[in-house]
């Protein structure tokens, strides 16, 4: 699978079952039975299918052998090696996402800096690929909310299962996710517009002079079924809503497109085809003032389906030439 990052109940368990079409359905785990005490729920890592693991070597201890008058050893521990499903994660080189080796997927959640006068502040972060993105901290009297929820576009036809899987920080800063122990969620051939979702929490106490309150770290993961885009046109017209240029867009397209000097708005021009409702077009407007685009950042979600069936993890962004 390829993950690009240029910013920030039909259940499956483990072991595969078919379900068949629900909306809304949504499962809270609590992030604590799987965690090492003291490390906090930082986010959750969206995977698509099930991750080969690595496979760790038990040490074996002198009860889990035995050696016969001739020399022979017996393993009596008939498994010697399990598989580890932690994998250690590290901030990308853009700062934008946390990633981890061996594994492909979209980071949600939040990461601690230090600001310039040496405090601790938690910014969050969310891979491209997720949309709809929203981070909270709230505070109240008995203690603070933090989390966030992000929504991840996949196409009808995906025939992988989706895993929201825990991401947790540890007291040294570093991070790490588990892989095996959450649930699944999956689509396969379901209606567009059809939406699953998934959250982990866990829930901190702790008590500051004699008062014990709690933290609760939340986060949430929307699977909404979009139709697959088949071809893109973007239409560049001026402020006499004459047509300057036409151009098609694709997936191998730079993810910048320069617009012309004289262009004053754009209708990005989608066609679709829905096994039901057969062929349709969708069309999308932008006004490009040039004040306006130089001080914002005007983007367009791309539904062309990747190899493990997420939509819109290729983004157009809309640029004045200089």
């Amino acid at each position: 699978m390829k993950s690009r990052n240029t910013r920030r109940c039909a259940l499956f368990l483990i072991i595969l079952m078919l379900i068949s079409t629900t909306v809304g359905c949504q499962l809270a785990i609590d992030g604590d039975s799987t965690k090492k005490s003291g490390d906090i729920l930082a986010g959750v890592f969206v995977t698509i299918g099930w991750p080969e693991q690595p496979v760790t070597e038990i040490k074996l201890d002198r009860d889990d052998y035995k050696i016969d008058s001739s020399g022979n050893i017996s393993i009596i521990n008939d498994n010697p090696f399990q598989a580890n499903g932690i994998y250690e994660g590290v901030l990308s080189d853009e700062g934008n996402s946390v990633i981890f080796e061996g594994l492909d997927g979209y980071f949600m959640g939040f990461i601690d800096e230090k600001d310039e006068q040496g405090n601790t502040v938690s910014t969050g972060l969310c891979a491209n690929g997720l949309h709809d993105v929203k981070h909270s901290v709230n505070v109240t009297d008995d203690g603070e909310i933090n989390g966030g929820e992000a929504t991840l576009y996949v196409s009808p036809y995906i025939n992988e299962i989706i895993y929201v899987n825990p991401v947790y920080l540890r007291e040294d800063g570093s991070y790490y996710t588990i892989i095996g122990n959450s649930t699944g969620l999956m689509a396969s051939n379901d209606n567009a517009g059809n939406s699953f979702s998934q959250s982990i929490d866990s829930t901190i106490k702790r008590t500051v002079n004699g008062k014990t309150n709690s933290i609760t770290y939340k986060y949430q993961i929307h699977v909404v079924v979009n139709d697959v885009v088949d071809k893109i046109l973007i239409k560049e017209i001026n402020s006499y809503d004459e047509v300057l240029l036409t151009t098609p867009y694709t997936i191998e397209s730079p993810d910048t497109f320069v617009l012309n000097e004289n262009t004053d708005y754009v209708i990005v021009e989608e066609y679709f085809h829905n096994p039901t409702k057969g062929a349709y077009t969708r069309r999308t407007a932008y006004s490009f003032d040039s004040d306006k685009v130089k001080d914002d950042y005007i983007t367009h979600m791309c539904n062309f389906a990747e190899e493990n069936g997420v939509l819109g993890a290729k983004m157009i962004e809309f640029q004045r030439p200089e």
